[in-house]
């Protein structure tokens, strides 16, 4: 089966998009362009009025070059705006538009879900290999996502809105992550989170913060 991903906004949405080709690949999926794509999963960004313009011009793209994939969106104008999407992506819409009975099936999942992937997409294998990503293989640098969530209240900010749950990885699991990079040759890595500094995990009597 042959997937492509396309991934917009920060450098969490590209960890996420990461993880989640990493787990197709793990089951013998290819990755591919969206033109020769049995499944399309967009990874879209709601920060500006300007990133859900792209999103909806990319998914536009796509019905045209590929009516006959299934399509995924997710992200964070899923989580804000999901109804208001589908509305404007009905089936109807698109069918008289782009393709008139082939309509491309377009299916919605928040960014909760994301690690999921295998069962969102009906991808259901016995063994799940993790693997180090391939989306950063020709770069110096590799982004590990250890920290979700924001609890600001800053009124210029949707964030919040969308990933509102704080949430941190486990420390193990950071280093075994920054290990398999480094292992895959990369020289640099790079910690992401939507709110870093809210980074907290407890071992025993200690408790881990970004700056230790």
């Amino acid at each position: 089966m042959k997937i492509h991903f396309k991934t917009f906004g920060c450098k969490v949405n590209q960890c996420e998009t990461a993880q989640m080709q990493s787990k197709v690949l793990g089951i013998g999926c290819n990755l591919s362009n969206p033109e020769n794509a049995d499944i399309i999963v967009i990874n879209s960004c709601t920060v500006t009025a300007n990133a859900d313009r792209k999103t909806k011009q990319y998914l536009r793209r796509c019905l045209r070059l590929n009516p006959n994939a299934k399509i995924y969106l997710t992200g964070c104008y899923v989580d804000r705006a999901g109804d208001e999407f589908k509305k404007d992506f009905s089936k109807s819409q698109t069918e008289q538009v782009f393709a008139p009975n082939r309509c491309s099936d377009i299916k919605f999942f928040k960014n909760s879900e994301k690690e999921n992937i295998l069962t969102v997409l009906g991808l259901l294998p016995s063994t799940v290999y993790r693997l180090p990503s391939t989306v950063f293989s020709n770069r110096t640098r590799a982004f590990v996502k250890i920290q979700d969530g924001c609890d600001g209240k800053c009124s210029y900010c949707v964030v919040p809105k969308v990933r509102p749950k704080l949430r941190s990885k486990k420390i193990d699991d950071v280093i075994k992550d920054v290990k398999n990079y480094v292992s895959a040759g990369h020289k640099e890595i790079v910690l992401c989170g939507i709110r870093l500094g809210k980074y907290k995990w407890r071992v025993a009597s200690s408790e881990w913060r970004v700056v230790d």
